[in-house]
């Protein structure tokens, strides 16, 4: 099953923070994010630590981390809004 990453849309604005986080990071630190986007759209949720973990108590709610403490959340169906 091949899985689609999309990019959360800030509201009422044309802007994409992660896209834009990831556009203003050095390429060796944004190439992390983007093997584990490619793990994701290979595996879906089914990808493990060391790339993600999942969210006690959150159901299919997951996170991966990066160095700079950016911590992306995801998962399937639909989540909750926070």
């Amino acid at each position: 099953m091949s899985w689609t990453v999309e990019y959360y849309k800030e509201s009422g604005r044309n802007s994409y923070p992660i896209k834009e986080f990831l556009d203003a990071i050095d390429d060796k630190a944004a190439a992390k994010f983007f093997r584990c986007f490619a793990l994701l759209e290979e595996h879906g949720i089914e990808v493990r630590e060391p790339y993600v973990k999942s969210l006690t108590g959150h159901g299919k709610l997951k996170e991966m981390a990066h160095p700079q403490n950016l911590w992306v959340s995801f998962g399937s169906g639909k989540l909750p809004r926070v």
